[in-house]
């Protein structure tokens, strides 16, 4: 198939880019895609594929984030947003778009790249290997008759405690991106565009939003999740959340869990990946020596 691939201009960026998320996300509404374009991603982050006609028809967006693996800063990426336009699927356009990003990626310094795979399996052909597994947990509340919670309170999240709490709950996991104030701003200002909540209690925080009857927690973090997540449930009768493997929480009331694939990694560059690490061998950062878990998504 002769296709072109290059970043876009800006009138791509702005009309085409975005046009072609509505068609392949139709799930996310149009203030969310709106915030994403303007704060989150940039022209100079998209690699795309066009016909010959200029036609915009697949695209990937190449993040620029810096990890933390067993303590040690890494500068990589997250990419998101991989779409191929329905009328030109299985057609060798995703491969195209995954072997132009490893040469960009190269010359930028990143050492990794990470993603949230829809089907992990599909990724490992170009080279990803699932490196974060959760336990996803759909919990009702059940009337017990115990309030053991009931004196925990709920307060307004910010920006600053949200920080502050995220990078000490951090340092235990491979995976984890240093934030910046300005990054817990965005994801703040980011559940707005879908009437989502941040709440706290005083050592942990939660990002959710309701579906239906339920509240979706996106992201927790924090030394005493379990207390948030029983007054949550209390709350809100029904919640949705993902917690890693390694956490102990006694739900109060019924609940189903599963373990799901949550990401996946590619190192680029190998040496300058393990450079610094106490291993050297990329089956054991997968999982082996030190838990591995990360909060990103895109």
């Amino acid at each position: 198939m002769n296709i072109s691939i290059r970043k876009p201009n800006k009138q791509e960026y702005e009309y085409a880019a975005k046009e072609l998320w509505h068609i392949c996300f139709e799930e996310d509404g149009s203030a969310f895609v709106d915030y994403y374009f303007e704060h989150r991603t940039s022209a100079e982050n998209v690699l795309a594929a066009f016909l010959p006609d200029g036609e915009m028809i697949g695209m990937m967006h190449i993040l620029p984030y810096t990890v933390s693996f067993y303590g040690v800063l890494k500068k990589g990426s997250m990419v998101a947003g991989v779409a191929t336009h329905p009328n030109h699927r299985k057609k060798g356009i995703c491969r195209a778009l995954f072997e132009e990003a490893g040469v960009l990626m190269r010359e930028n310094g990143y050492v990794f790249s990470m993603l949230q795979p829809f089907d992990a399996r599909f990724y490992e052909q170009f080279g990803y290997k699932v490196f974060s597994l959760r336990e996803r947990f759909e919990a009702e509340a059940a009337d017990t008759g115990e309030e053991s919670d009931s004196n925990i309170k709920l307060y307004e999240l910010n920006a600053e405690k949200m920080l502050s709490i995220y990078e000490r709950y951090a340092q235990k996991y491979n995976g984890m991106m240093a934030r910046t104030l300005e990054d817990c701003e965005l994801f703040l200002k980011e559940l707005e565009t879908y009437n989502g909540k941040a709440v706290m209690t005083n050592d942990a925080y939660a990002l959710y939003a309701k579906d239906s009857k339920t509240a979706v927690i996106t992201e927790i973090a924090g030394e005493n999740m379990c207390a948030l997540i029983n007054v949550l449930l209390r709350e809100n009768d029904r919640i949705k959340l993902d917690l890693p493997l390694d956490a102990k929480c006694e739900i109060k009331g019924k609940y189903s869990k599963k373990r799901i694939e949550f990401n996946m990694l590619r190192i680029e560059d190998k040496e300058r990946f393990f450079e610094g690490l106490p291993c050297r061998d990329e089956e054991k950062i997968n999982g082996d020596i030190y838990m591995n878990y990360s909060m990103e998504s895109y």
